[in-house]
Formats: structure tokens, C-alpha cells, sequence
């Protein structure tokens, strides 16, 4: 939400009461898609212009005087009419008497404005009153009190407050009256253009526009001297100040700060550095003129408070005739009183059909009620189909004034596609019908057709952003919603944005094609999920609901989980994405009670709890008739060992084969049979109650590694399996036991020395060493690997971290992107020897990974990305491993070089390096890169030769050491370097 001015009740915390432009920045960088000010102003001078071209701009421009119906909605909390929060009538009447009297100039302080602003002062020609019929066309007085339960109400609770009670904002303005937390006296909700796409979301929703005013400075003391107001704020300016910002007026000193270089993008406003508080006894001159301080667009206090300029003017109507939800004012019936008349029967809604329906028949149903001031005994409904008439029914009733009754029509055929149904009165107790305005309802009625099983869908073949065209998607607030995303290791996925979905309790659906049950003996509905729960959020969920009617009704629950239950991953306050295969969970329906159904539909029903996101992945709707098809157990892969870990004097291990009930009926036993190296081969049987979608860790028979690559095969033997193509896994994993600690660097050029392992379980295509404009380079030949999906693993040696204060990776990266491929590279870390790999510090696929556009091995640093990875979390670690995992797509070659992990500052590269030089503070640094771990002595003194201090490191390689002699002379020092490798003397001048 866009918010505008925000007063602080208290007058000495005035620097802060203000957050629009805070705010404003906060919702765009969560919501990109948000129209910002710039966009917006550049519309809104293309608007003005046109006005000006059209003559409507004249040196005191005349238009038409619009009234704006307004809804007053009194968020209490349970007291009394009169008493508080519940603030009473009168107090109402006197705040939209000084909006109107405010807005045409008919303030009786407007004599105050100074005389050299009387020629901008402006009648805006705006009146306000309460409406005077609600939304369905009932008469009311404008004014709704709703007991909201709670005391007060935060800024971050906009979204429950105004749900508590709102008219469309299309025909009303909505102005809810309510206790402020944090001392706001008010806030309102910009207008948008009407140019840009996509602006439906987040701070422009139709569902909060309006404005939100603190019940203590709303009203007017002077009109109504009970009511119990702010003594700075107690004549209604608040109000009228806000209502300003909701018809696009901006601050008067432009929201720079205090500076003169803000605009309010109105040029008869005089240039303001700054806004005023309190009354000025004489107006200040902040920037090179007088300031405005008597404009409603200040903060001044109420009663200093007397004009809107010509220019302010000319900005508000030219919203009011072209900003959606403000054009939509001037033409609406809400300010005027409805006339009871007889023999009104009017049309409340459509009940049957909704907005779906199945091809046949079908029985139409509609809600009416009698608006007029006589009994109805008869009347008669006009029924059309595509614009051809159907049925003119006539009814026999007997409807009091304001009853409300249900009517049916004879039943009518449907075929698959979409029309629209027409009612129309067209006759009451045998006479033409009072009020025409309430006569005629119309639905757009889509009838699906019967779609071929199986339904399935992975979303792999779409682009981020874009909408499955095989599903039906429906968003009533028409803010965030299902759709597609990069989720984990390149994979498409759908999701809702819940982490930045602000309106809690919001349900977004999305719809499954319409299928049939009658020729077999069951159905399926198998799907995927991750979610992380946000801490202290609860009723977040998803429920997966099944539709006999087409999608007309959902009155079958499939599936229904909440916080804790749909968690796939423990919770985080982070914005959550799945960041591996593991964080997904498999769920398998059988729909065993629709058999011989159809018109079936099921829906994926989120909601809302402004927590964290939701993913739903691998869609599939089947029903087969070999009911054997049922039963399909799959093996995953081998856990442990894992690829390459650790094993200290050939300790046993445990192997442990993970495998997953991939079929639809519960699995009781699994027996499987295995080989590890050439050894003998082994059965193994578990007992296990296994369901649907459910994953368990089996383990195996204790055995012994030594050290080196090693090789392992793994059968399922279950009777009746659905697809074999599942039942087994092959492939290597590495026993390593080799050390180092920190620094390291790894470039390639004498690999085959390394202690760094490659292992990959489909040789010879695996990461190899090549020649780039680099040197020796390490890369994986993806352009011509057939093994699509498959992972090559190069894992460094055991590392001690447990020396080290700080610590950073770094790498080189070189991929060119192939259109529609999703080669990929993660980086995993181990910290306990490569037993498990937990924690991902880098993961991009596809066009993310991108860093130039080349073909064959690179050839210029252009191509090449350097990463830099904070591993500072990692510096008591003793037995750390990092992996690098590419993933083949078949798309362009990956290349990796310059693998270091630095544990100083690595800003300047390069060895010999002293800098600053000169240095003007008395430090400076020297940095190293060396061939291999040295140590190295460091020798500063000065030009009589006289050594200031001797240092020796270590165990040098890549670092930058820092050097501080603030307290030496100026003047030219001399930093001398012995090492194995080399020896050198610099000059360096100090003037500290």
C-alpha cells in the first residue's frame, strides 16, 4: 500500500510523522510490478497537458462541481454509540461539512491566506456527502460501525482493517475512522494511471483504496464543539489533508528531506525545504521565496491550514477524469437518495448457473427482492441464452417490501464452451416495472470440456511468470496468485507469493481440466509441495477439493493442511525457496468414491496467512483400468556413503539406500538385493508401512571401505512393481581422507597432483581439464553429454577452517546460455567430513548462470564471472568439504577456474601488490599469490636503512596483510619481501 501523509498524534515527534516516501520505496522493492512516482507523474503531465490542449485550463479554470458520495466506517471496539472510539453522528457531519466547505474555498479562514497567495487560491469545486444509498441501492445514511475487537490498529494491519467493512471503491469513497497505533493521525492510498499493466496488486488494490483517519482528529470541534479531538488537529484538516493525497496530491516541500530540491510536481506551490509544524506567526522563507505554509499539503497545525493552489487544483481534476476508481466517482448513484416506488422487483444476484457448468441441462435460479413500497404478487423473468430468448416466466408470489425470495427457471441445455445468460424483469402484478435500474443480471458461463487422462503437468516447458494454459486460475482480489517460478536446480514450478501477500484469509484457486470416471475403477490426484512455515504464522494452507458439477461447487475435501502439517522444510523467517529435490513432498489421492463419475474437476485451493511461499509441482490427474498399475516402489539413491566422504582406518559403515512409494496403494515390505564393488551379492527385507508419496531411509548390512573410488549396484525385488524403470540405481562413490587447512587455491594447471576427487557414475563425460585464455581450466562438456539430468561431482579435500578468523570463496565460472536448457552448478558445503552435504552457498541453472555469449573454450575475461562467498559461518569447522555439482542439460559447456578460499581481504588481486601508495593515514597492505604455501618474512625500514619492524607469516598463498605506522614520520619507507619463491623491496611513501 502507497501510503501518504502519516501524522503523529504527539507535536514533538514531528521529523517523524511523515512515511510516504519510506513506504513507497519498501513497496517497490517487494513488488517491482508497483507503478512508482516517476511512471506515475510522467502519466499524469501527459494528462494535464491534454486538459490544457482541450481548453479546460484557463487562467481560473471553471468545471463542473462534482459531489463524492463517502462510506464513513466506525472500526470500534465495543463501545457505546457516542463513547470513544465509536465516535457519534454529529462528529461525522462536521468533518464532510469542512471537506466541502475545504475543497470549494468556503472555509471561513480563508480570509487568512496571505495576500500574496489569494491569486493561486483555488475553489477545487469538489463536494462531499454521505451516501445516500449503499451498494445494493438501499437507502442509508452513510455512516457503518463495526466492533473490530481490538483496541487499536498498526500500519501493518491495513489490509484486516478495512476487510472489516468496505464499499467498492469504484462508486465510493471509503474513509475508515479508527484508533491509529504508533500515533499516525492518518494515512491515504494514492491513485494509479491508467496506462501501465499489472499495477492490480499490492498498494493499489481496489479492496484497501480509500483513506484511514484516527477518530481523535476526525471532525470538527468548532462545528461540534462535544467531540473530544486533538487541540492541533481539532478542526477536520487531517482529513482534509489526506483526501488530498488520495485525489494525487503530493507533500508541498516535495519529501526531499529538508532540502530545496524536492517537487510536488505543481508549479504555483512555492519551492519548500522542508514541512512546518506548529502555526508561524509569520511565514518562513525556507528555500529563495515564501513559504506556503497555509496549505493543506503542509503540517501545519488545522488552524493554520486555509488553501489548495490552482495548481493543486488543476492535478485533482485531472485524476478525477482519468485515474481508475476516481473517474468512476463523478458517475456514481451513491450521493443520490433512492426513490421508493411501487412495483419495484429488482434482481439480487444469479444463483444457478455460477461460473462454470457441465454441457446438458441444466435448472437457472435466481435471488430477487421486492425494492418497492408494495406487496408483489406476480411478476414476470425474460431468460436468454447467447441473445436468443429461452423461457419469459411467469411467477405467482406474495412478496412484502425488502423480502427476498429464490426463483427457478425450466431446465435448458448447454454445450461445452462459453455463453452468457441474460435475466431481465419485465413485468410486476401485471404492469411494467417501477425502477428499471435493478432489472437485468447477466453471467458469463464457461462449460469445459471433457479432458483425456492422464492429466499431467511439470510446468518445465514454461518461462517464469507465464500462466499453464491447461489450467484455469481464479483470483477474486486480483493480487498475488498461483504462478510460475524458478524453483530449485532449474526446475519450473508453480507457487504463491504468500511472503509478500499482505491480505491474510485470501483464497487463490487453481483449476484442474475437466475429466470422467465412468469407465474406470478409480481415479488419482498425485501432486508435489514445498513449504516452509513462517515462524509465527499458522493458518496458512492449502486444500486440494474435488468439483462433481464441473467446477460449479467444490463439496468434496481431498486434501486440507495447515502451518505445521504442510511444512516440508522446517520453518524459516527468510523468504522461502526450495532449494533441493529433498525439500518436496509427494501426496497420492485415490478417488475411489467417484468411480463411475464424471464432470470432475479438483481445485488447488491456497490461503493466505501472510507467512511464506507455497510450491505445487508435478500435477497428475490418472485413472486406470490395470488396477496391478497401482503399485510402483522406487529406489531414490544411495545416502550413505555419500558421494566422497571420509573413513578413518576402513571404520565400518552402514550404507543406508533411499527409496520412495512412488505408486498409490500403502507398501508393507520391501525386499531389495545390492552389490558393492565385486563383493557378494546381498538380499535385504524391511517390514515398513510405506504411503503414498512417503520416502524411508533403509539401511544396510555394516560393511568396511578403504580408501578410493568404489562402485555399488541396488535392486528392487517386489512382486507386481508398476515400472521397472525404477527399480534400480548404479553408480560410484569415493572414500577420501585427505586434508588441508586454509588458505587454498586450486587453478588447474598441475591437477593431476590434486587432492581434489572427481567422481561421476556415467564416465567418460565428466569434468575434465581444458585450455582457456586462463590457462588450465576444469570443464564439463555439456554440448556433448547424452546424459540429460545427470551430476558430476568435484569435492575438494577434507579442510581446517578452525585457524581462521574470516573466510572467503572464490571461483571463476565461465557458461554461455542455450535457449531452453537449464545446465546448472551448485555449491554444497560438508561440515562433517562429507558424511552429508546440507547447506547450498550457490545454486544457478540456466539462464541464470549465464556470464557471456561464446563458443568453444572461452577466449577473453569478458566470458568469466568472479563469486565471492562469505563462509565466515564456517571458521570453527575442522572437517569441511566443498562440492561443486554441475547438472547436464545438454546446453553449453561449464567452466570452472581460480578455486581459493582467502582468509583475509581479497580487494586488490595479484602478488607483489603494496597499495595504497601513497598512503595518506599511514596503512597499507601487501598481498600475495603465490604458487603454494610459503613462508615469507616482511622487512619495513626506512631510508637510512633502518628496520622499523620484521614480520614473518606463515603459510602464505593468497593473503593481504595490513600495515599501520600512523605514529612513523612522513616520508619514503621500504617494504622488503623474502620467500621461498621469490624476494623484492618496494617504496612506499607514508604521510600519515
Amino acid at each position: 500500500m502507497l501510503l501518504s501523509s502519516l501524522y503523529f498524534i504527539s507535536t514533538h515527534t514531528l521529523a517523524q510523522r511523515c512515511a510516504t516516501v519510506e513506504y513507497q520505496k519498501l513497496r517497490q522493492q517487494a513488488n517491482p510490478k508497483l507503478e512508482n512516482e516517476s511512471e506515475f507523474e510522467d502519466w499524469l503531465k501527459q494528462k494535464i497537458e491534454e486538459r490544457k490542449n482541450a481548453s479546460y485550463s484557463t487562467s481560473r479554470e471553471q468545471a463542473t462541481v462534482y459531489k463524492i458520495p463517502v462510506v464513513v466506517h466506525v472500526i470500534h471496539n465495543g463501545e457505546a454509540l457516542g463513547v470513544g472510539r465509536n465516535i457519534p453522528d454529529a462528529q461525522i457531519i462536521s468533518q464532510i461539512e469542512v471537506l466541502t466547505e475545504d475543497f470549494r474555498r468556503m472555509n471561513t479562514d480563508a480570509s487568512n491566506t496571505p495576500a500574496s497567495f489569494i491569486p493561486v487560491a483555488a475553489d477545487v469545486e469538489l463536494e462531499f456527502v454521505l451516501a445516500q444509498r449503499d451498494p445494493e441501492g438501499l437507502p442509508t445514511d452513510g455512516i457503518v460501525r463495526v466492533n473490530g475487537q481490538q483496541s487499536e490498529w498498526a500500519l501493518t494491519e491495513n489490509y484486516e482493517l478495512k476487510s472489516l467493512s468496505y464499499w467498492p471503491a469504484e462508486d465510493y469513497l471509503n474513509i475508515w475512522v479508527a484508533d491509529i497505533s504508533g500515533n499516525y493521525l492518518g494515512y491515504a492510498q494514492f491513485p494509479v494511471s491508467n496506462s501501465l499493466p499489472g499495477l492490480e496488486n499490492g498498494s493499489n488494490s481496489r479492496v484497501t483504496d480509500g483513506v484511514v483517519i484516527d477518530f481523535r482528529t476526525f471532525g470538527s470541534k468548532d462545528k461540534y464543539p462535544p467531540a473530544n479531538l486533538v487541540n492541533a488537529y481539532n478542526l477536520g484538516r487531517t482529513t482534509t489533508h489526506e483526501i488530498g493525497h488520495y485525489f494525487g496530491l503530493r507533500h508541498i516541500w516535495g519529501d526531499d528531506n529538508g532540502g530545496c530540491n524536492g517537487t510536488d510536481y505543481v508549479n504555483d506551490t512555492p519551492n519548500q525545504g522542508g514541512s512546518t509544524s506548529g502555526c508561524p506567526a509569520t511565514s518562513p522563507t525556507s528555500c529563495t521565496s515564501e513559504d506556503m505554509v497555509q496549505n493543506y499539503m503542509d503540517y501545519t497545525d488545522d488552524a493554520c491550514m486555509n488553501l489548495f493552489t490552482s495548481g493543486q487544483k488543476t492535478r485533482i481534476r485531472t485524476i478525477l477524469d482519468n485515474s481508475p476508481r476516481r473517474a468512476s466517482l463523478k458517475a456514481s448513484k451513491g450521493a443520490i437518495a433512492p426513490v421508493v416506488v411501487s412495483n419495484d422487483l429488482g434482481i439480487r444476484k444469479i444463483i444457478n448457473p455460477g461460473d462454470f457448468a457441465c454441457s446438458g441441462s441444466f435448472t437457472p435460479s435466481l435471488q430477487i427482492r421486492n425494492y418497492g413500497d408494495n406487496a408483489i404478487t406476480s411478476f414476470q423473468i425474460t431468460l436468454t441464452l447467447d441473445g436468443a430468448p429461452v423461457e419469459t416466466a411467469s411467477f405467482s408470489t406474495n412478496l412484502d417490501p425488502l423480502e427476498i425470495d429464490v426463483v427457478e427457471f425450466s431446465p435448458i441445455n448447454i454445450s461445452t464452451g462459453d455463453h452468457t445468460l441474460h435475466f431481465a424483469v419485465t413485468q410486476v402484478n401485471g404492469t411494467a416495472d417501477g425502477n428499471t435500474e435493478n432489472d437485468e443480471s447477466s453471467r458469463l458461463v464457461t462449460v469445459p470440456a471433457i479432458s483425456a487422462m492422464p492429466i499431467t503437468d511439470n510446468f518445465n516447458t514454461l518461462t517464469p511468470g507465464e500462466v499453464p494454459s491447461s489450467l484455469d486460475i481464479l483470483n477474486p482480489d486480483g493480487l498475488y496468485t498461483w504462478e510460475t517460478t524458478n524453483a530449485d536446480g532449474g526446475n519450473i514450478s508453480l507457487f504463491v507469493n504468500f511472503y509478500d501477500y499482505e491480505i491474510e484469509g485470501e483464497y487463490d484457486t487453481l483449476l484442474s481440466p475437466v475429466f470422467d470416471l465412468t469407465t474406470v475403477p478409480f481415479g488419482i490426484v498425485a501432486f508435489d509441495r514445498a513449504y516452509a512455515k513462517y515462524p509465527t504464522v499458522s493458518d496458512e494452507g492449502l486444500i486440494v477439493a474435488l468439483s462433481t458439477n464441473c467446477g460449479k461447487s467444490f463439496d468434496h475435501i481431498l486434501y486440507e493442511a495447515y502451518g505445521d502439517a504442510l511444512a516440508t522444510v522446517p520453518q524459516q523467517s527468510a523468504e522461502y525457496k526450495p532449494a533441493a529435490p529433498s525439500d518436496w513432498k509427494r501426496e497420492s489421492i485415490i478417488l475411489g468414491e467417484f468411480q463411475g463419475m464424471s464432470g470432475i474437476r479438483v481445485a488447488f485451493i491456497s490461503k493466505n496467512g501472510y507467512g511464506n511461499n507455497l510450491y505445487l509441482d508435478n500435477i497428475l490427474i490418472d485413472g486406470e483400468a490395470d488396477t496391478t498399475k497401482l503399485k510402483d516402489l522406487a529406489i531414490l539413491s544411495l545416502i550413505t556413503p555419500s558421494v566422497v566422504s571420509c573413513s578413518k582406518d576402513a571404520q565400518p559403515v552402514t550404507p543406508v539406500i533411499q527409496v520412495k512409494n512412488d505408486g498409490y496403494t500403502t507398501e508393507n515390505e520391501i525386499n531389495l538385493t545390492y552389490q558393492f564393488d565385486d563383493g557378494k551379492l546381498m538380499t535385504a527385507s524391511f517390514n515398513i508401512t510405506l504411503a503414498p508419496g512417503a520416502i524411508a531411509n533403509l539401511p544396510l548390512a555394516e560393511m568396511s571401505f578403504d580408501a578410493g573410488e568404489h562402485s555399488y549396484v541396488v535392486n528392487l525385488n517386489n512382486s507386481n512393481d508398476n515400472d521397472l524403470s525404477n527399480d534400480e540405481i548404479s553408480g560410484r562413490f569415493y572414500i577420501n581422507n585427505e586434508k588441508d587447512f586454509i588458505p587454498i587455491k586450486e587453478n588447474f594447471e598441475d591437477f593431476d597432483q590434486s587432492n581434489w576427487v572427481i567422481i561421476s557414475n556415467d564416465e567418460p563425460t565428466t569434468w575434465q581439464t581444458i585450455k582457456t585464455n586462463k590457462g588450465t581450466s576444469l570443464f564439463l562438456d555439456s554440448e556433448n553429454y547424452t546424459g540429460a539430468g545427470q551430476d558430476e561431482w568435484l569435492v575438494s579435500p577434507v579442510l581446517d577452517f578452525s585457524s581462521s578468523q574470516e573466510a572467503t570463496l572464490s571461483f571463476n565460472i565461465a557458461y554461455s546460455y542455450v535457449e531452453n536448457t537449464k545446465d546448472g552448478l551448485t555449491v554444497l558445503v560438508s561440515t562433517d567430513c562429507g558424511v552429508t552435504y546440507e547447506d547450498v552457498i550457490f545454486s544457478k541453472y540456466g539462464e541464470d548462470l549465464h556470464t557471456g555469449t561464446f563458443t568453444g573454450a572461452p577466449e577473453s575475461d569478458s566470458v568469466w564471472s568472479k563469486i565471492d562467498i562469505n563462509m565466515i559461518n564456517y571458521v570453527d569447522e575442522e572437517n569441511l568439504r566443498i562440492a561443486f555439482i554441475s547438472t547436464n542439460s545438454n546446453g553449453g559447456n561449464i567452466y570452472l577456474d581460480n578455486i581459493q578460499i582467502f582468509v583475509t581481504d581479497h580487494l586488490v588481486s595479484g602478488d607483489n601488490v603494496i597499495y595504497p601508495n601513497p598512503s595518506l593515514d599511514g596503512s597499507f597492505n601487501v598481498t600475495f599469490d603465490l604458487p603454494e604455501k610459503e613462508t615469507v618474512e616482511i622487512i619495513i625500514y626506512d631510508r637510512k636503512g633502518q628496520i622499523i619492524t620484521r614480520n614473518t607469516f606463515e603459510n602464505t598463498l593468497n593473503q593481504t596483510y595490513s600495515f599501520n605506522y600512523e605514529n612513523q614520520a612522513p616520508g619514503i619507507y621500504f617494504v622488503k619481501v623474502v620467500s621461498k619463491s621469490s624476494s623484492y623491496v618496494k617504496r612506499i611513501a607514508l604521510f600519515p
